[in-house]
């Protein structure tokens, strides 16, 4: 990004091509000015692979008979899990208790870990319902996290 956007860099990748413009206005005659903020939000990496599990774990759950309102907790009409009502009935309640956070999108990279642990120790005793969280190699299929939610 140029002309007073920022940049991200998480990765070689970014980081080079960061370098490369920085040398280009440089050689132009051109100056810049760098402002380094280091965050320890959860990389884009980490939200791929959040948000494959939601996907996984909204298929494993409908799979094995357990829907949003037949949950071990819940009594009533049939109503599937999606990745979105994952996210917001089962990852997000915990994370509030566990990091204290309302929006995924603020979440640091532990944090990301810490939830997951929390959530699928508590699925697995209640439901036998167990996924692992999304591998590098399984979320190149999944996509980027453009058009996601950012919370």
């Amino acid at each position: 990004m140029s002309n007073g956007q920022g940049w991200k860099v998480d990765s070689d990748e970014t980081l080079l091509a960061l370098f490369k413009h920085a040398q280009e206005v440089v050689k132009e005659g051109g100056t810049l000015v760098f402002d380094l903020v280091k965050t320890d939000k959860r990389t884009s990496q980490q939200n791929n692979a959040l948000h494959l599990y939601f996907k996984y774990l909204a298929d494993d759950l409908n799979a094995s008979g357990y829907d949003q309102l037949t949950f071990p907790w819940k009594q009533g009409m049939r109503l599937n899990w999606t990745p979105e009502s994952v996210k917001e009935h089962l990852w997000k309640p915990v994370q509030k208790v566990i990091v204290k956070e309302k929006a995924t999108s603020k979440l640091k990279k532990e944090e990301v870990d810490q939830v997951y642990q929390e959530l699928s120790r508590h699925l697995a005793e209640k439901t036998g319902v167990t996924r692992d969280f999304p591998s590098k190699y399984l979320q190149e299929g999944y996509g980027d996290t453009t058009n996601r939610s950012k919370d």
